[in-house]
């Protein structure tokens, strides 16, 4: 039929796109060209979106600009004098500067690189958490004052909080001060903001919450920790994001709006600024990339700006959450900030969600996630066997039919008008709905959709081991490397994908009768092989399992066809019954169980 050929064509088309677009030859093609840049994907990304060294103050006033521009000048000493603060918990350590009283280190202890060594998602911080006040001419930048704090080292245990504080008089009778409130059990961390007598060194109400240094690369495939690195910023109802791709610099600027929350993302981590006592009024997202020849990529970096609201008299305070750790997702929804998840399309994250949710429940009594992907995988097909069971069977009675198609086709293959109204007239007469086979799988594919995403982007996969050579559903289940890489393929051998083409192929081979379409029983099996050699282990884990019980299901629970006279003749007594009343619905129903 023409319109398998069409079929066919546009599921190759649609599959050699998608090579394209994941390839390692387009990404080399696409980066090619570009400048060569220093870099260093083992630490952080912290291109100088702004000037770090000291600005300086230009504002209306000469008393102000000399009370300033003194202590400006002794900067190079306040720099000399400055010291690290430690937090320690049973999360994180973190190193805050009293230069400015910034972030500038954070590392986690439950998370680590592949290598074994914890992750530090913060390295050699500068402007993270500074305050800048603009004037007409240049800004303040607090973070090149030393600020006065009581501690030096902070030790938290789980349930156990305390509060730290900076302070600085950045001119006469101008007060600037940062209060973190740090709990042992908690990524979040509060931070208090106070300003007070500063509106005389402002060109407007407000001022700039800045984070600079970006967030450090965690994977040991760049280019794949990159895909999901973004920022965003959350307004009324809608999330914006900024990607720079592969531009060397790009922002997106909002003012005069309120902003419920700024983040940026990478893959399995992320950063997040979120007002509490009034939203922001206005945020300037911005990113630059530096490419990386070693690893073929671009290494993003963002910057984030919330302008806050300065009162018009007397002190200004706000409070913040200022969030830096995992994407986990019920931590992320109880700080409002969960729509950074990748989740999929909106009509598909329902289906993610509920993907998630049964996933993390059935790891609360299996701790393996291996095993919870093998349980999960029989769930879904339990639930899922009225609708393939229905699909089987419809196209197990499609083949049944099809010498009688051949026959219509060859009467009619000058009228094609003909032929259809011959073809829909054969389904009435034996029953048979031509979509019957298509239809249910068409209700699977967000589920599947889902589950790529879910598997595609959840921490909790990351690191966690099944058994044998599986020791991270996260990542390819490699059993060798190749000393060169084969195009959509890549460098190494996984085993999973492999298996998962095999039974895809048998399954193939058991569902299409149709010589038209007999490509397909091969073609397909090669083309995802391919394509899901270098997806995470417990997405092929699951698909490869999918396809044995689909196997298993198609050989052992579907019924055989009918035979077509014995069909015909039931069809055409149940459209006698429909004329009939009360007692015909009854006899219709002993009927149908037959």
């Amino acid at each position: 039929m023409e319109f398998d050929k069409r079929t066919l064509l546009a599921t190759l088309l649609i599959v050699v796109i998608f090579f394209i677009f994941t390839s390692d030859f387009y990404h080399s093609w696409r980066y090619g060209h570009l400048p060569p840049a220093p870099s260093d994907t083992t630490g952080v990304a912290s291109p100088a979106l702004e000037p770090v060294m000291p600005e300086s103050l230009a504002v209306g006033g000469e008393s102000r600009i000399a009370s300033v521009q003194a202590s400006l000048e002794s900067l190079p000493v306040e720099t000399q004098l400055a010291r690290d603060i430690i937090i320690e918990t049973p999360l994180y350590r973190g190193v805050l500067s009293t230069l400015g009283g910034d972030i500038k280190e954070w590392q986690f202890k439950e998370y680590s690189y592949h290598n074994g060594d914890p992750i530090l998602l913060v390295q050699n911080g500068v402007n993270n958490l500074s305050i800048i006040l603009p004037s007409k001419f240049d800004s303040l930048n607090t973070s090149q004052y030393n600020f006065s704090c009581n501690d030096s080292l902070v030790q938290l245990a789980a349930g156990e909080a305390r509060t730290i504080t900076f302070e600085r008089e950045i001119a006469p009778g101008k007060l600037v001060r940062k209060a973190y409130s740090f709990s042992g059990g908690e990524y979040a961390v509060g931070l208090a903001i106070t300003l007070e007598n500063v509106q005389d060194l402002v060109d407007g109400y407000h001022y700039n919450l800045r984070w600079h240094t970006g967030l450090g690369t965690t994977e040991p495939n760049l280019q794949n920790d990159m895909t999901d690195t973004k920022a965003y910023t959350f307004i009324g109802d809608d999330l914006l994001d900024l990607d720079v791709s592969d531009e060397a610099y790009k922002e997106l600027k909002e003012d005069e709006r309120d902003i419920s929350w700024a983040a940026m993302r990478t893959k399995y981590f992320a950063c997040a600024l979120i007002p509490e006592s009034q939203p922001a009024r206005g945020v300037k997202l911005s990113g630059t990339t530096t490419y990386v020849p070693s690893a073929d990529a671009r290494l993003k970096s963002y910057q984030i700006d919330l302008k806050m609201p300065l009162a018009r008299q007397g002190p200004t305070s706000h409070q913040l959450k200022v969030y830096l750790g995992p994407l986990e997702y019920d931590t992320l929804e109880r700080l409002g900030v969960e729509r950074i998840m990748n989740l999929g399309w909106s009509i598909i994250r329902p289906f993610s969600w509920a993907a998630l949710k049964s996933l993390q429940w059935l790891h609360n009594f299996v701790p393996n996630y291996g095993l919870v992907i093998v349980i999960f995988s029989i769930l879904i097909k339990i639930i899922l066997h009225p609708l393939t069971k229905k699909s089987n069977e419809s196209m197990k009675q499609m083949q049944v039919l099809q010498p009688k198609m051949k026959e219509l086709q060859e009467k009619y293959s000058k009228e094609p008008q003909k032929l259809n109204e011959e073809m829909m007239k054969m389904y009435r007469e034996y029953g048979v709905n031509p979509l019957g086979g298509c239809l249910p799988m068409l209700l699977q594919m967000p589920l599947l959709f889902a589950m790529f995403t879910v598997f595609s982007s959840t921490i909790s996969f990351r690191q966690a081991p099944f058994f044998g050579w599986i020791n991270d559903l996260s990542l390819p289940d490699t059993i060798f490397t190749l000393p060169f890489s084969i195009p959509f393929y890549g460098n190494h051998v996984a085993l999973l994908p492999l298996l998962m083409g095999i039974t895809m192929f048998i399954q193939q081979k058991m569902s299409i009768t149709d010589p038209k379409q007999k490509a397909m029983i091969y073609v397909m099996p090669i083309m995802f092989t391919l394509m899901f050699n270098n997806f995470p282990s417990g997405l092929n884990l699951y698909y490869a399992l999918f396809n044995v019980l689909s196997i298993i299901q198609q050989k052992y629970m579907t019924k055989p066809p009918e035979d077509l006279e014995a069909r015909k003749k039931k069809m055409k007594e149940r459209a006698e019954l429909k004329k009939g009343g009360f007692h015909a619905a009854l006899s219709r129903k002993r009927l149908m169980k037959k």
